[in-house]
């Protein structure tokens, strides 16, 4: 039995346990040190002093006033102590609270600067409303020389700003800004990281609130330039700072116009820099100027776009491998942006295109190849988005250039092209389906149309040469029969008769691709089409008893859809008919493919046709007649030959079975089929299964 020790510790005495003020108070006699905040109660060791404040206010000797319109002064009331933070009342700095008992020095700091303003604050009468706390911090800061303490004033600057009211931030636009300036221009060079990121957001939310007429004055677009100027410091968290408040401000303009007035500002700025600095070793400023053009590159109007994307196809020209990746990806942004044709209309979009075609990069290069696919793709899916006529002009040279980087010895190379040309086929290709159908029907034979072009370039694939991408390139022949099979099956039946006879090659990879991709082509362009174009050639004989195509015939079985039920009877049904009475074995003695009467391609999957009405000439009895014999035989003999659909249709098992029964009947008075009630017994069996 375990022995349970006594717990060690200090207890009551008898009769003791209800005091409630024991003489112990090591905890209590801390905080009187000033331990437990980790600074000594009394004047604070920050240089921003209540001797600093009262310095000040001695020649602005006004209250605090909460509108804002004198509130950039504050007098204390004595000393300060950071005991004072828990008197701060307003709920916009309760995260600062929780430094209290923090070791950073810089949090410490934070919490006296608090603690001062809000004694401040309250020596004064006021509210501690967000406008008194803003005018009191900007008074503050105004007269500090200390970075530590300028930099905790400014991070309270950053969350009471937000609450500020816009019009406050407006009457006082003129003098928080030059306070701002003054402090960005001394610690520009070696300020913290805290000090000028808080100073960029104080800043760009002054001028975020501003109204159109404020921005054309002078004062405010050289306040701005300050702004931008920190979007290409040297040091990366400043400097993404800075392009994000260029980012936030441009995307907001005031009064609801379509661009910022600020915007071609920007713009110029930028180019004045790339013309600067150039693509040249030393492009560090130039990329980072390429890093803020990639977040606003669509915030701009079309001819600041237009004046960006020359000087960016310039750098391009210079042989720098990284300005020239970083430089696509500006238009790769721009592309996905879905800008407005006030940004981009179609003929900027349509010559960016033809001018990249002079940059495409050699196979060898991967990271500037994939970049390339990249932009080419989205350019010309935004192209489509806007004008799908001139897309699918243009859309036949991106295919053929993209055929060649199914040649490069980098297996990514070839897997991004094939990626790009199935989302050029969805993007592009399928929303101008309407229009290449009739640009197909005016030509005849559509030698000279885009589709037509797109179609041989796709084909040409299955050549030898790209024998190493062949499952690349049966994918988006997968893709190209989805979208093109069902309105353009003329064109698409030589690369039909291709893909056919490729399974039949020596060794050949990819049969799980290529009956997709049949599939595809069966499920969109209907059997009949497939059949002519490529006939199973079953009721041919043969001495060798080979039937190279009968591995279409599961094929046909699983992608049969939206058939026709005439073409069902008048072909297909027959054919099973025969393979039945010839039987698995041949008069020779050698063995037939086993699959071909039980896997019989009887299907008729929501025919379009199941409604027509036929007529009752004797012909049409007689084929009826046949048709009733086989189906009374082989329904009752062989369920698996007869696959209705009764699910795949809009109408319910009890009117599609009649349909189909009145299709094969016909007339009501075809003589003598007494195997009616047993093929009825056998529909309906499959209709439920």
């Amino acid at each position: 039995m375990v022995r349970m020790r006594k717990a060690k510790g200090k207890q009551w005495r008898k009769g003791h346990s209800c005091e409630s003020n024991p003489k112990t108070n090591v905890h209590r006699s801390k905080m009187r040190r000033g331990m437990i905040t980790g600074q000594q109660v009394g004047p604070s060791s920050s240089n921003l002093t209540t001797q600093a404040l009262e310095k000040h206010n001695a020649s602005h000797d006004s209250p605090v006033d909460s509108d804002g319109d004198e509130g950039m002064s504050m007098k204390s009331a004595g000393l300060f102590s950071v005991g004072g933070l828990t008197d701060c009342s307003n709920p916009v700095f309760d995260n600062v609270k929780r430094f209290w008992n923090a070791q950073s020095s810089h949090q410490k700091e934070v919490c006296a600067v608090l603690a001062a303003v809000t004694e401040v604050i309250k020596s004064e009468g006021g509210k501690e409303t967000e406008t008194e706390y803003f005018a009191a911090l900007m008074t503050a800061l105004e007269s500090s020389d200390n970075e530590e303490s300028m930099t905790a004033i400014t991070y309270l600057l950053t969350l009471v700003i937000k609450s500020v009211p816009e019009s406050i931030l407006k009457t006082k636009f003129s003098k928080a800004s030059q306070i701002l300036l003054t402090a960005l221009a001394g610690y520009a060079g070696d300020g913290g990281t805290s000090l000028l990121r808080s100073l960029l957001y104080c800043l760009s939310r002054l001028l975020l609130v501003q109204e159109s007429a404020v921005w054309s004055e002078s004062s405010t677009m050289k306040i701005y330039h300050g702004l931008l100027s920190f979007t290409i410091h040297s040091k990366p968290k400043i400097r993404k700072g800075a392009q994000d408040a260029v980012e936030t401000l441009l995307k907001k303009p005031p009064n609801d116009l379509d661009f910022h007035p600020a915007a071609g500002a920007t713009a110029k700025f930028c180019v004045q820099q790339i013309q600067q600095h150039g693509g040249s070793t030393q492009s560090t400023t130039t990329l980072h100027v390429i890093g803020l053009l990639k977040e606003i590159i669509s915030l701009l109007p079309i001819q600041s776009v237009k004046t960006v994307c020359e000087n960016l196809l310039k750098l391009m020209t210079l042989g720098n491998v990284m300005v020239t990746v970083n430089s696509l990806q500006v238009m790769f942004k721009l592309f996905t942006s879905s800008p407005s044709t006030a940004s981009l209309s179609v003929d900027l979009n349509a010559q960016i295109i033809n001018a990249l075609y002079d940059y495409q990069p050699n196979v060898s290069d991967v990271d500037l190849s994939q970049a390339w696919i990249s932009t080419m793709e989205k350019a010309y899916i935004n192209l489509s988005r806007n004008d799908n006529k001139l897309c699918t002009a243009h859309l036949p040279r991106c295919f053929s250039s993209l055929m060649s980087f199914y040649l490069s010895e980098h297996k990514n190379l070839a897997v991004s092209a094939a990626n790009s040309m199935k989302e050029l086929l969805r993007g592009c290709i399928e929303p101008s389906i309407g229009l290449i159908k009739e640009e197909v029907s005016r030509s005849g034979a559509g030698v000279n149309t885009s589709a037509h072009k797109i179609i041989k370039c796709i084909e040409s694939g299955l050549k030898y040469r790209y024998h190493d991408c062949w499952n690349l390139i049966l994918e988006v022949i997968t893709v190209l029969f989805e979208i093109l099979g069902k309105d353009c099956s003329k064109l698409l039946k030589k690369m039909l008769v291709s893909l056919c006879d490729l399974h039949g090659t020596y060794k050949f990879q990819y049969t799980k691709e290529l009956k997709r991709a049949v599939g595809m082509a069966i499920q969109k362009m209907g059997p009949r089409n497939v059949l002519e174009c490529v006939p199973l050639n079953l009721d041919k004989p043969n001495e060798n008893c080979e039937f190279p195509r009968a591995w279409l015939l599961p094929v046909m079985k699983d992608n049969i859809k939206d058939t026709e039920l005439k073409y069902f009877f008048d072909v297909m049904l027959p054919l099973a008919a025969e393979l039945r009475t010839k039987g698995i074995e041949s008069s020779d003695g050698c063995t037939a493919d086993p699959r071909g009467p039980e896997e019989a391609p009887l299907v008729a999957h929501a025919p379009e046709d199941i409604d027509a009405k036929i007529p009752a000439t004797e012909t049409e009895k007689e084929r009826q007649q046949q048709h009733c014999e086989l189906l009374g035989y082989d329904g009752m003999k062989r369920k698996n030959y007869i696959l209705l659909l009764t699910s795949g249709g809009a109408a319910p098992e009890s009117r599609v079975i009649p349909r189909i029964v009145n299709f094969v009947q016909g007339p009501s008075h075809l003589p003598g089929w007494s195997g009616r009630p047993n093929w009825l017994h056998t529909v309906k069996a499959v209709a439920r299964s």
